[in-house]
């Protein structure tokens, strides 16, 4: 698997989910961790962060390997951190409550910050803007950056695959 361009400044690695890269002033910034495959593919660039949109597997168990400064959103961060205390502390006798939070990794991720709605953190050199989004999990963090004049928002789960929703249960 390779990272394909998909606008100047931009590429895309298809994996559990779509990982993007972002030429930021500092470096790259990734956006999902998907599995990780990408860490031993030819990256465009030096990485320097990598955020998360949500806490879903599918889209953060590759964070645990990535050796990057991980960025996730705030009410991610004690899953994602203690994934081990958050699943012995869940009550599962309430399993019908469409958080989904039963889908996180279950190594903890090294977390280096958080993402505040509607704050706006530097990452890689680039202003992102923390945009709470609905979808499938629970709660998404989009992340809007300007790149090239040309502001873009990437929201991991609301759009999973070439226009279809993975749940549509938790938008209801």
């Amino acid at each position: 698997m390779t990272w394909e361009s998909i606008r100047p400044g931009v590429w895309r690695f298809r994996d559990s989910c779509n990982v993007y890269a972002i030429r930021g002033p500092a470096g790259l910034l990734i956006i999902n961790a998907g599995t990780g495959r990408w860490l031993d593919s030819d990256l465009p660039g030096k990485p320097i962060a990598l955020a998360l949109t949500h806490e879903f597997r599918d889209h953060a168990a590759g964070a645990v390997h990535a050796k990057l400064p991980v960025f996730v959103p705030e009410h991610a961060a004690d899953i994602l951190a203690d994934p081990a205390e958050h699943f012995r502390r869940r009550e599962t006798y309430i399993i019908y409550d469409n958080i989904w939070d039963l889908f996180v990794p279950i190594e903890p991720i090294p977390v280096a910050g958080v993402l505040r709605d509607y704050d706006r953190p530097t990452l890689a050199g680039l202003v992102c803007e923390i945009i709470p989004l609905p979808g499938v999990s629970f709660m998404q963090s989009g992340l809007a950056v300007t790149v090239n004049g040309e502001k873009l928002v990437f929201c991991g789960e609301a759009i999973h695959s070439p226009g279809r929703l993975a749940r549509v249960a938790p938008l209801q």
